[in-house]
């Protein structure tokens, strides 16, 4: 419902000559938690570090990462999304991939052994968007943008959202030593803030159309 009613009001808003590109506003959104899982299924939910790919420190197993927003606050219609990480340090060149998350967030940020269900969560799914990572981009900003699946689903949320994340290397990794004290990884969103007179006009018609369909029915 959510969906189609933002759904409405942009185009509602376009009609009433109102452009994405005079209302287009930038939101950003830090990440409020992260951390990785290795393939046997470890997350230790006091350690925000969020290595990926292949570990020599954990047993040599390959870890995947995850990130939460709290994107409660977001009520526009979202046009384009970036995911911007730290690479801190990075030990191999490969592609490193964002996937969907359907491991409920409690049971995500908690600790736990033998979740080996979540850390393939994490590293499988709908792909939300991918970039190559080199093995000389150590302490720096990458942006990744976000697909039309990811949109939707940032769309739809209504609280806390999570993104799963493997670096697809079998000799190193990437994120090593990273935390979220600083260069916090975030949600850059492009949002098309909709004056309140064309909320109330599309709530409205959404609510009309509703009650035709219900006389149809009877």
């Amino acid at each position: 419902m959510k969906l189609r009613l933002l759904h409405a009001i942009f185009f509602l808003s376009a009609g009433f000559g109102f452009s994405a590109c005079s209302f287009a506003q930038t939101i950003e959104v830090l990440a409020t938690d992260s951390g990785w899982y290795h393939e046997q299924g470890r997350h230790d939910a006091n350690n925000e570090n969020y290595i990926s790919g292949q570990v020599s420190l954990t047993g040599d197993l390959h870890h995947h990462n995850f990130f939460v927003f709290d994107l409660a606050s977001i009520d526009v219609p979202i046009m384009a999304a970036v995911f911007r990480v730290y690479t801190w340090d990075v030990r191999a060149s490969d592609i490193y991939t964002l996937y969907d998350v359907s491991t409920p967030i409690p049971v995500l940020t908690a600790s736990g052994s033998n979740e080996v269900a979540v850390y393939n969560d994490l590293g499988s799914g709908t792909v939300y968007g991918n970039t190559s990572i080199l093995v000389d981009q150590d302490n720096q900003f990458i942006d990744i943008a976000l697909n039309s699946d990811a949109i939707s689903s940032i769309t739809l949320a209504n609280g806390d959202w999570a993104i799963g994340g493997d670096f697809a290397s079998t000799i190193d990794w990437a994120f090593g030593s990273s935390t979220l004290d600083e260069n916090t990884p975030r949600l850059i969103l492009e949002a098309i803030p909709i004056p309140p007179t064309v909320w109330l006009f599309g709530s409205g018609l959404l609510g009309l159309v509703g009650i035709a369909r219900r006389k149809r029915a009877a």
